[in-house]
């Protein structure tokens, strides 16, 4: 990469959101500080952790800018308030149940060099495997089933050239400048398609929704909803309901 390409990259910040599960966070932030490439900021938002993370968290990364929310406010408000604190012309959105490529930052700085993605997601896999997790997020319009293009199959660059319908909030890139425009995450979701819904509104407001297949980050899953799964079912059950009356007719 020469010169001046260098010169022409975004800043990024990375927003990790975390709640317990202080060793799988930990091993998140220590793949993002030592991937490649120079952040604007790295910010660890503690979404009410009772498990001792943020002192545990604190102790270990000293340098880190912790956002530490006294009760859990779901993804959508504790993803909120790591953004406010970020500085970068783009935002990285991780769950703490990822660890991300050494090259993952700088194939995001490479991608987003393109001002008509407002939003893109990353190339996701399952932990520890080369099977796809949810890369191409697509959906079924007429019933608003979502669904992941050769989810479970291994990756062999068959989706490389396939556009998401939206970008995954498990490992979501969102340019400010499009954040400026929408908004950021509906708090009111709480939990599941706020970045369904944000991934529209982006969309609608004029820009891309892209797919950066060169930044892989690996996914877990589900680590945090398997301890209350009729919590999650309910929220996504009816947000589904809720996003298919905001946007029916528009899509």
């Amino acid at each position: 990469m020469n010169q001046t390409t260098m010169k022409n990259l975004p800043l990024i910040s990375v927003v990790v959101l975390g709640y317990n599960e202080k060793e799988m966070t930990i091993r998140c932030l220590e793949s993002v500080i030592n991937a490649e490439g120079m952040l604007s900021d790295l910010i660890y938002v503690d979404n009410g952790s009772i498990d001792g993370s943020s002192e545990v968290i604190k102790s270990r990364f000293p340098g880190l800018r912790l956002v530490q929310i006294p009760k859990n406010i779901h993804y959508a408000g504790g993803m909120n308030a790591g953004i406010r604190h970020s500085t970068g012309d783009i935002i990285f959105c991780l769950n703490n149940d990822t660890i991300i490529d050494k090259n993952c930052i700088d194939e995001i700085k490479i991608a987003m060099q393109d001002e008509s993605i407002g939003c893109a997601n990353t190339k996701i896999l399952k932990f520890g495997t080369k099977f796809l997790d949810m890369s191409i997020c697509k959906l079924k319009y007429f019933n608003l089933i979502p669904y992941s293009v050769d989810y479970g199959f291994i990756d062999w660059g068959q989706c490389d050239n396939l556009t998401p319908d939206y970008a995954n909030g498990c490992a979501m890139v969102l340019r400010r400048e499009a954040l400026n425009k929408v908004g950021l995450f509906d708090e009111s979701y709480r939990l599941y398609w706020e970045d369904v819904d944000l991934s529209f509104r982006i969309k609608k407001a004029g820009y891309r929704i892209g797919f950066i297949p060169k930044a892989v980050v690996w996914h877990e899953g589900g680590k945090t909803t398997k301890k209350s799964p009729w919590e999650a079912k309910w929220y996504s059950n009816k947000n589904r309901i809720r996003f298919f009356l905001k946007y029916w007719g528009k899509l």
